[in-house]
């Protein structure tokens, strides 16, 4: 999905795009900015880029190994979690 110049409200989380990318407010404690390598946020830390990126938490988030969530769950092609430690997407196995 392609989103250039626009505003997407979800609950209360907004995601405003730019030519820098995404800022994120209204998630945890406060805004997270993407961009194509090494974006930060307020606060310097850096929270999305192609490998090994991080919320504001210091949690790797996006990237295309050992991605994690918020809660340091591992995210990724083979046994993802979900946030209680169950394999939920990956190619050995699913589970509710």
């Amino acid at each position: 999905m392609n989103i250039t110049n626009s505003q997407i409200h979800i609950g209360t989380v907004y995601i405003y795009s730019g030519p820098q990318g995404y800022v994120v407010q209204g998630w945890n404690s406060g805004p997270e900015a993407s961009g194509p390598s090494g974006s930060r946020d307020i606060s310097g830390n850096i929270v999305v880029g192609p490998s090994g990126s991080r919320d504001i938490s210091g949690n790797i988030v996006i990237g295309p190994t050992g991605s994690r969530d918020i809660s340091g769950i591992v995210v990724g092609p083979t046994g993802s979690r979900d946030i209680s430690g169950n394999v939920v997407v990956g190619p050995s196995g699913t589970s509710q």
